[in-house]
């Protein structure tokens, strides 16, 4: 059946789905996977006419790569930035499908449970006293935010890639230059976290019920909290009082 409709009537067909009919429909046959996961203009169309179908994911995916001496700019392609924000269903580093468990950091652009979060980040003590990262990095750095939808979150963390991304770069500018060098990376990392906080918020309204970020809220309380045993008490006391909290509304 597949083979017999012309490529311009799958194509009107297409555009009138949704990202998750998209998804279904491109592990049908070769035919439909051909002209559903590339990367022509013709597909990324059709994926941009289905995502702003969804009204609350009217932003272009990110910029991936840019260069000034070239003045090329790569985009995400649609297909990876639909899966990331509404189509995953799993970490993807593992097996776990609890999405309660599971939390989009969009800083490294991965989709992952906490375990397998923890292999790829860096604490900033640890950047000070093993890597010895010279203090004026710190600010061209992109840590990784509070979210409401994380089970599990330490202050100051960032992902080990970016910080040998952004070492590599730093050993290549000349020392005439650095300064310079700085004031832009500085620019660009404050642009950058507003458009990371932007993208995390439409993914974490998209994803989630009212209900459901209450439950990874409440989770995160009860892993982040330290109880001795002389506070039990109080600690249950307000784990009670949060999970009421968190049946009535959840704010970002």
């Amino acid at each position: 059946m597949a083979t017999i409709f012309p490529q311009e009537i799958l194509i009107k067909i297409f555009k009138e789905l949704t990202p998750y009919d998209l998804y279904s429909l491109s592990s049908v046959c070769k035919r439909f996977r051909s002209l559903l996961w590339s990367t022509s203009t013709l597909t990324q169309d059709i994926w941009r006419t289905s995502r702003l179908r969804q009204t609350i994911i009217d932003r272009s995916p990110p910029i991936i790569s840019s260069s000034n001496e070239t003045g090329i700019i790569k985009k995400m392609s649609e297909q990876q930035y639909l899966w990331l924000m509404i189509l995953s269903e799993k970490c993807q580093f593992c097996d776990q499908k609890n999405k309660i468990e599971l939390t989009l950091y969009w800083e490294g652009k991965i989709y992952c449970c906490s375990i397998c979060l923890r292999k790829r980040v860096i604490s900033l003590e640890t950047l000070k006293s093993e890597w010895k990262l010279p203090e004026n990095l710190l600010e061209c750095l992109n840590e990784i935010p509070d979210s409401i939808d994380a089970i599990e979150w330490r202050p100051r963390m960032y992902f080990k890639s970016e910080v040998i991304r952004l070492l590599k770069e730093y050993n290549q500018v000349k020392k005439f230059e650095i300064n310079d060098w700085l004031k832009k990376k500085k620019r660009e990392i404050i642009k950058l976290k507003e458009e990371n906080k932007d993208y995390r918020l439409k993914h974490i309204y998209c994803k989630y019920t009212i209900k459901e970020l209450g439950k990874k809220r409440l989770m995160r309380m009860i892993r982040n909290m330290e109880v001795d045993q002389g506070d039990v008490i109080t600690g249950l006391k307000k784990l009670r009082f949060y999970y009421k909290s968190s049946q009535v509304v959840v704010t970002p």
